[in-house]
């Protein structure tokens, strides 16, 4: 479980917002990436609970590393890979023919 708080401010075209809470005096800074529930986005005024880090962030001493809504548990996602147009691969090179044969992770 995590500490509680309010969401203080959330710029949806910027992906980011302050989560308020006496554990985190000043609020804490959060990114759309630490949000786990189904939607990436919070609102003004939603109780949540969160994990959070000491840290300077944007003129904040603190930042979220996972937010979800009160009552909820938080939704983990697989990382896709595909979705920046990114592949990660490797290559393999037999030592006698110097053939290099590529393996995509």
């Amino acid at each position: 479980m995590g500490e509680t708080g309010i969401v203080r401010e959330w710029h949806v075209e910027e992906g980011w917002g302050v989560i308020e809470s006496r554990s985190v005096p000043g609020g804490c800074w959060v990114s759309f990436a630490a949000v786990k529930s189904e939607r990436r986005d919070l609102v003004v005024g939603q109780d949540v609970e969160f994990e959070w880090e000491s840290a300077e962030q944007d003129g904040f001493d603190f930042r979220a590393l996972r937010v979800w809504p009160t009552g909820d548990s938080p939704v983990e996602r697989p990382i896709d890979r595909t979705s920046r147009g990114m592949t990660m691969a490797a290559w393999d090179i037999d030592p006698e023919t110097a053939e290099r044969r590529r393996i995509d992770l």
